[in-house]
């Protein structure tokens, strides 16, 4: 810290990383939502800790244990069937018994 202090540039420098590999991202989530059905939107957003997890995985120093795995699998199984089982119809016929 007492670097960053010394250095007011590498402060500032520091502070927009952090600022836009946050806004970035959810700046890119925003739109999608807006361009695809909100399903599809949250299987989506679902499948994210999975890909970090592989790609942790790809990282020499990132190893990981047999519980991340089986929750990688669990996740992407869980997209799949919400994506494969889950049509328009299915959910308006569900929200339908729903309300009344």
């Amino acid at each position: 810290m007492q670097t960053l202090i010394g250095h007011p540039a590498t402060l500032v420098l520091v502070i927009g990383i952090a600022l836009f590999s946050a806004a970035i991202p959810y700046l890119f989530e925003y739109l999608a939502l807006k361009s695809m059905p909100t399903r599809q939107f949250g299987v989506l957003v679902a499948l994210e800790p999975v890909v970090a997890a592989i790609v942790g995985a790809v990282a020499p120093t990132q190893w990981l244990d047999l519980n991340t795995w089986a929750a990688v699998v669990l996740i992407s199984s869980a997209a799949l069937i919400t994506s494969w089982i889950l049509t328009p119809e299915l959910v308006e016929n569900a929200s339908q018994t729903d309300s009344a």
